[in-house]
């Protein structure tokens, strides 16, 4: 013990006259207190009677579960193609068939009718080539027979359609 004290304290002077810093003089003192506590330690492991017991000491033995059985996952088997036998034909039925496609008619009104104008009555033959006298020169209003003008034809005009107002965005 004696040795080792002298030990670390020439270090710790040596170590001092090369300058070390404060810090590595603690460090020594703490190895030094390590030391000490070790000593002290090992003295008191040797004082101490040890005890034997009479009968050996066997410890329990510990017992382990088995592990749990790995399960086994079967994968499912792949699917069966349907088997014909060789001279068993496969019919496929025919898809049904396709409607044709006819559009609704679009019924548009007839015109109005066109009005039949009665011609003139061809003139009255001017018998030879006589004068014709003061009374035949002018005829009369009463001797002329004019047909009233049909009624004018007013044109068809379908009815408006009309349409919601589309709202200007601002």
């Amino acid at each position: 013990m004696q040795k080792t004290v002298k030990s670390l304290l020439n270090t710790l002077l040596y170590r001092h006259q090369l300058g070390f810093e404060i810090f590595d003089l603690l460090a020594i003192l703490v190895d030094f207190g390590l030391e000490k506590h070790e000593l002290r330690w090992a003295r008191l492991v040797e004082k101490t009677p040890v005890y034997k017991s009479p009968t050996p000491y066997h410890p329990a033995p510990v017992y382990k579960s088995p592990p749990p059985p790995t399960p086994v996952y079967k994968s499912p088997p792949p699917p069966k193609e349907p088997y014909y036998p060789p001279h068993t034909p496969v019919y496929k039925s025919p898809s049904p068939p396709v409607k044709p496609y006819h559009p609704t008619p679009v019924y548009k009104s007839p015109p109005p009718p066109t009005p039949v104008y009665k011609s003139p009555p061809p003139p009255t033959p001017v018998s030879s080539l006589r004068s014709p006298t003061t009374s035949e020169a002018i005829p009369s209003c009463t001797s002329i027979q004019v047909s009233d003008p049909p009624p004018p034809v007013k044109p068809y005009h379908p009815a408006p359609v009309y349409k919601s107002p589309i709202p200007h965005h601002q």
